[in-house]
């Protein structure tokens, strides 16, 4: 099949080939539950087909019976991505402490991800800018914010103090009421501060991000789902995640309400794979058709006959 899926005319042309190669009539098609995998633009082009064909009394006439599933690697960097962009800051103003004045700090090259270069680069300076934030909340609960004496030996701390750290921590700065205590000193009329409520709102949503790419990689898609649940919600207020403030609530209610219990769990567990079979090694399965996408098109057919589509039409 030489049809493209990047407008709704070849996604036109993709569901006709499909019949063709099924030999299905269009009625009978219309009966069955079709689903099929794609990334966000895929996903917009069929809505926009949906869209063309509506409304019409001829239900083989509509797409209504086609269910897309989002990529669970694309769904994470796109939205890994926007929310990078909302705490990174602005660069030029040393006032400023988005996430960017963290990676000055550490010494990590603090390029504006506004290109789709390395999106496990982006989500590895996501981690660390993370990771130093809940240290340095960590340090200045417990008053410790000289720095350590090189030549002494690094202090133990046994597990219930460790615990009682912990939970001071989470009580202090990550509960729902340190947040909404921090909101009402941001709004204040004579005197505002938002520092401390950008700060919790940045470790929140950096946390689900981190979540996500750790659920993905143990191949747990019950966690996945219910950082997506968040998602769903962060996504109506989040510049850039406009269409996925649409389409992801969508694909949650079938994943997990619509369909029957045992599609359901077909799906979900179809949508992350390991290639290499190894335990946490999981990744999405559009990630890695992506690598195989890109096998095929920069090295079999720039380094010889390799998949020359025109060689595959004769054979």
């Amino acid at each position: 099949m030489i049809a493209s899926d990047n407008s709704a005319e070849g996604i036109g042309e993709v569901l006709e080939g499909i019949l063709r190669q099924t030999e299905d009539s269009s009625m009978e098609a219309s009966e069955h539950l079709q689903v099929m995998e794609g990334d966000l633009g895929t996903y917009c082009n069929l809505e926009s087909l949906r869209a063309l064909q509506r409304p019409t009394q001829h239900p083989d006439e509509s797409p209504g019976n086609i269910f897309m599933l989002l990529g669970a690697s694309h769904t994470l960097w796109n939205v890994a991505q926007a929310i990078f962009l909302l705490h990174f800051g602005n660069s030029s103003n040393s006032e400023d402490l988005g996430a960017w004045h963290t990676l000055e700090s550490l010494g990590v090259l603090s390029d504006r991800p506004t290109t789709k270069k390395d999106f496990t680069l982006m989500i590895s300076n996501m981690q660390k800018v993370h990771e130093a934030a809940i240290l340095h909340c960590i340090i200045e609960l417990i008053g410790q914010t000289k720095p350590p004496n090189v030549n002494e030996d690094l202090p133990t701390w046994d597990s219930t103090r460790a615990q009682n750290v912990i939970d001071k921590c989470y009580e202090q700065l990550f509960s729902p009421k340190a947040r909404r205590d921090a909101e009402e000193e941001a709004n204040k009329k004579e005197s505002p501060n938002p520092k401390l409520s950008n700060l919790l709102l940045r470790l929140h949503h950096f946390a689900t991000v981190i979540e996500a790419d750790r659920a993905m990689k143990s191949g747990d898609i019950g966690r996945l789902l219910n950082i997506w649940r968040m998602w769903s919600v962060m996504a109506q207020g989040i510049k850039g995640l406009n269409k996925y403030a649409i389409h992801l609530p969508q694909m949650l209610v079938l994943l997990t309400e619509v369909l029957s219990p045992g599609l359901q769990k077909v799906l979900q567990h179809s949508m992350l794979v390991t290639p290499s079979g190894w335990p946490d090694h999981f990744v999405g399965k559009d990630f890695f058709l992506e690598v195989q996408n890109c096998w095929l098109k920069y090295f079999y057919n720039k380094c010889g006959i390799g998949a020359n589509i025109h060689r595959l039409m004769d054979a």
